[in-house]
């Protein structure tokens, strides 16, 4: 897959790969890392991406690259879905302003969402998927998450989205870690896509430390039992990453199991229904 494809199926929720199994174990203690100044002095207008999205996105499903039930829906989708995080970023009473962080000198920067300050400062960490961090699901989740007062911390992990690794198991705890520094104290996991796949295998190797768990769009169905309250959310048709492993999951671990009707890219193509099925979850962990 070229880098075209790369970076616009990140755009477009991340398209999936297949999460080889890890051979390696994970390291015991990642460095802790460090919280910056503070957040960007100007507002992040983060949905200036949209344009290098819809225009890959046009040529892709037009060349036929996009193999999965919503490549015709996804360009309109997606310049609707881009539109309201726009309106969302120019209206000066919305609560939602990103800002980015630094973590350990090894790392990239975090892409936070916070919201008025909570007796408890509760967040979600979301892991994106291949193709690398774009803005868009990031204020999805931020926007659904906001709902219950929980902040969104949105890291990065290369182009291959590949969470499960050591690498990226470090990375998540770096996150941990420069979020606890910064007065965070509940924290939640989800994931998209390959990102999903991860925080599937993740979450059960770092008992204590989340008190929930959303995989959209992707679950590696022999993940340990995470143990905590799960939300899968699932297109039925999606040629990526099969519903039927999903549902297998959510009835084994005792999840929460929402299926919509859509392919991959569901959090976009039914966007009120994603961002319900979200915010239930998200209220039912408060």
């Amino acid at each position: 897959m070229g880098w075209r494809k790369m970076a616009i199926c990140g755009a477009m929720l991340g398209c999936h790969r297949t999460a080889p199994t890890p051979t390696t174990s994970p390291p015991e203690k990642a460095p802790a890392p460090v919280l910056d100044a503070g957040p960007a002095p100007t507002p992040l207008h983060l949905s200036d991406e949209s344009t290098f999205a819809l225009q890959g996105t046009r040529m892709l499903v037009a060349a036929g690259k996009i193999r999965d039930p919503d490549a015709p829906a996804l360009e309109s989708a997606l310049r609707d879905t881009y539109a309201r995080m726009r309106s969302d970023e120019d209206d000066p009473a919305s609560t939602l302003r990103p800002s980015r962080v630094m973590g350990a000198p090894s790392s990239p920067d975090v892409i936070l969402y916070d919201v008025p300050v909570q007796a408890e400062r509760s967040v979600v960490i979301f892991l994106h998927g291949y193709g690398g961090r774009f803005a868009l699901p990031c204020w999805q989740v931020a926007t659904a998450a906001a709902a219950s007062a929980f902040a969104t911390a949105c890291p990065a992990l290369g182009t291959e989205g590949d969470w499960w690794t050591p690498a990226g198991e470090a990375r998540l705890r770096e996150t941990v870690e420069l979020l606890r520094n910064a007065g965070f104290r509940s924290f939640v996991l989800a994931g998209l896509s390959n990102g999903a796949v991860g925080a599937s295998r993740l979450a059960p190797r770092t008992p204590g430390t989340f008190a929930g768990l959303v995989l959209v769009s992707g679950v590696d169905p022999a993940a340990r039992p995470p143990g905590i309250p799960t939300l899968v959310l699932q297109g039925r048709t999606d040629a990526m990453a099969g519903a039927p492993a999903a549902r297998a999951y959510a009835t084994r671990v005792h999840a929460t199991y929402t299926e919509l009707d859509a392919g991959h890219f569901a959090l976009v193509v039914r966007y009120r229904e994603s961002d319900q099925a979200l915010r239930s979850f998200f209220a039912q962990l408060r």
